[in-house]
Formats: structure tokens, sequence, C-alpha cells
């Protein structure tokens, strides 16, 4: 039977690894919600889906973490770059600070009229029609699934890699160095039958 022992590793080897497991996630995650976007039955549940998907997908290029991907490394077609910068676009105008989208179908306008004065807008807000939610969902959660399953294959190969470079590394440490400091204890106990006498 195999037996697994942490290894400790470099620090920037050990967050490199960290940052490819979470894209990976990352990326993972992304590629089920476009599966569930495309099924999603109303336009609110769609549209939270698409945006978790949006920023699930964009984190692994720019994301706060120390190792991103780089996606003229992972993209080498001019239409997958070109979706790449779209969606990328849709992240910053529109799911991470609520600007103006293509998404938006329509927008309502309330009108304030007052004797005397001009017409003023009071309120106008964006309006989610199911069209606009059906059409752009055949197109572009399919391209976003696209993308995230090629820079998921893009990424397990970085760990795999990784995990090659490392490996000789790893090899090379003593034993000593790969078994923890203090290997738990098992201490046998002797369990007694409850009617069973006390002497």
């Amino acid at each position: 039977m195999a037996q697994i022992y942490p290894v400790s590793l470099r620090p920037s080897d050990a967050r490199k690894l960290q940052d490819y497991g979470l894209i990976e996630r990352d990326l993972a995650e992304c590629v089920e919600l476009c599966q569930m976007a495309s099924e999603a039955p109303g336009d609110l549940l769609w549209k939270a889906l698409w945006v978790a998907a949006i920023v699930a997908y964009c984190r692994c290029f720019c994301g706060p973490r120390s190792t991103s991907l780089d996606h003229r490394e992972v993209l080498r077609e001019p239409d997958e770059r070109a979706a790449h910068r779209r969606i990328n676009r849709m992240r910053n105008n529109y799911a991470a600070h609520a600007g103006y989208d293509l998404t938006v179908g329509r927008a309502t306008v309330t009108v304030m009229l007052e004797d005397g004065k001009p017409p003023q807008i009071a309120h106008a807000r964006p309006v989610w029609t199911g069209q606009w939610a059906a059409r752009l969902g055949n197109d572009e959660v399919g391209r976003l699934a696209h993308l995230a399953e090629m820079a998921l294959h893009h990424v397990r190969g970085l760990m795999e890699a990784e995990a090659i470079r490392l490996e000789p590394i790893v090899l090379a440490m003593p034993v000593s160095m790969l078994l923890p400091n203090r290997m738990p204890q098992i201490v046998p106990m002797t369990v007694r039958d409850p009617g069973e006498r006390k002497d």
C-alpha cells in the first residue's frame, strides 16, 4: 500500500502549485456554470450563472494570485483571442463594475413631467429580455465554456510539468525529511462489555 507524506517545498514552488490548483478549480467551475446557464429556466438565474462563470474564468488570467495564465499562451487562434477579449470586457464593464454590456436588451425610462418645466428623466434601468438571454446564451456561453476547457487543459499541463520539475528535488530529500516529526501513536484499547462485572 502506498503511503502519502506531505513535503515542504520552497515558498515560491508551493505558491505556484497552489495557484495552479486554484486556477484549475476556477476553470472547472466555469465549465460547470456554463452548462447550468445553458439550462437555466429564467433570466435572473441565467444572469447569476453567467456572471459567476465570467468571474471564475477571468480570475484565472488577471486574479490576485501571484501566478496567473497568459491568454496568449493558452489561446492560439485569432477568434479565440477575440472571444477572450470580449469575455474580459464583459467582466470589466458588467460583471465587476455594473456598467453597460451587450447583454442588456433594452432600457426603461421613467419621465417626470411638471407644469412649465422641461421633461426630466427620473429613473432609468436596463431590462433583461428572454430573447437576449437565449441568443447570448447560445453563443457566448458556449464560447466561454470552450475557452475555459482549453485553459483547463493548459493549466493541467502546467501542473504536470511543475510536478515533473519538482520530482528530482523531492526524491533527493532524505527520508527523514519526508516523514512527519511526530507520528501519531496508536494505543490499543480494551473495550469492556457493559454487562461484564468489574472485579
